[in-house]
């Protein structure tokens, strides 16, 4: 994806000062009159990275900034109620926490898009964290999980059978047992959440500028995606630590292990879905009705909600293709490797 970014000028980055402008306000009104969409606020920003180069993108980050704080200030404002410093405070950190954070991928190119992308979501994590920690907003966000799993366990008290297996599940899924199970979700998967966030708005962002490009659809191609090899020691180093933290019953140690495993695991992911992605258009170009079976089968997994365990498995299938090239034999290259390696075009 590397060869998507035109590092530009500062004089490229004057001249299409308007289009950052007007980019860095759909940001705004995504974060902030669009919450539903809010997750793919990044994507104007990442395409004006690769469509107008650094320079260009390091502009409409900070107007996205500014632009975003001075509305925040305006809403405060109109809202009615009492209004104090740590308002205003909240409205500098929110920007701060999901626009800033995206400069990392302003760093040396010698690292790959994919890690640039990465470092930015682990320092939106850290620095909400970190946010959290010193501010004492920690009841808040308690708050808002009660509210969410009381709502959460009302929605489903319904659908729960009836006799023994609907008391175990009713306890199970009783106000307090979703908020636990909302409260771990969120601390085992913490650092992985922005890290995704992000990957998908940026594989968005460069599929939208590439366009009908061949060449740049080819790149950015996940059927071609292929995982570093060096992720798999602390991927496996996490799911060891999940074991030893089940078994000494430590919180941290979870906690971290669940973060590790996740995170590098999400590329080993990637790589499953381009595994799944490959071989479903070779099945498509050999048989129209292998394409319908495959669109069949797609289906019934998203329906009987199989969703969980087909991301498992396409997790397996990227680990196991470093070990055994799946892909090698069905394509005809002189490359070294069936799939682009780290010195690869596929970022």
């Amino acid at each position: 994806m590397k060869e998507l970014v035109n590092t530009g000028s500062r004089e490229g980055a004057l001249r299409f000062l308007p289009l950052s402008l007007a980019f860095a306000a759909i940001v705004v009104v995504l974060l902030r009159l669009l919450p539903v969409l809010a997750v793919f606020y990044a994507i104007p920003l990442f395409f004006v990275l690769f469509r107008y180069g650094k320079s260009a993108f390091a502009f409409s980050v900070a107007i996205a900034c500014v632009l975003d704080v001075l509305t925040g200030f305006a809403f405060l404002a109109l809202s009615p109620g009492a209004r104090n410093g740590t308002d205003f405070l909240g409205v500098v950190a929110g920007s701060f926490f999901f626009i800033l954070p995206l400069l990392a991928l302003l760093a040396s190119e010698r690292i790959r898009l994919r890690y640039r992308v990465a470092l930015a979501g682990l320092a939106t994590a850290i620095m909400a964290i970190a946010y959290i920690a010193l501010s004492g907003s920690f009841s808040v966000v308690s708050d808002i999980v009660r509210e969410t799993s009381i709502q959460l366990s009302a929605s489903l008290k319904p659908y729960l059978p009836e006799g023994y297996d609907g008391a175990v599940l009713g306890m199970k899924f009783s106000p307090d047992g979703v908020y636990d199970m909302m409260i771990r979700i969120l601390s085992y998967s913490v650092l992985p959440m922005p890290v995704i966030m992000l990957t998908i708005d940026a594989a968005i962002a460069a599929r939208i500028e590439a366009g009908g490009n061949r060449v740049k659809r080819q790149i950015v191609d996940l059927a071609r995606y292929t995982a570093d090899p060096f992720l798999f020691a602390p991927f496996a180093g996490g799911m060891c630590g999940i074991i030893a933290g089940k078994l000494f019953d430590s919180a941290i140690v979870m906690t971290l292990s669940w973060n590790v495993a996740l995170l590098t695991g999400f590329y080993f992911f990637l790589q499953g879905a381009g595994l799944l992605q490959f071989f479903g258009a070779l099945a498509g170009r050999r048989s129209r009705m292998l394409r319908f079976w495959s669109f069949l089968l797609c289906f019934l997994v998203v329906v009987y909600g199989f969703i969980p365990q087909l991301a498992v498995l396409l997790l397996i299938a990227g680990v196991v293709e470093l070990f055994v090239p799946l892909r090698a034999r069905f394509i005809h290259t002189d490359a070294d490797h069936p799939t682009p390696g780290p010195g690869g075009g596929n970022s």
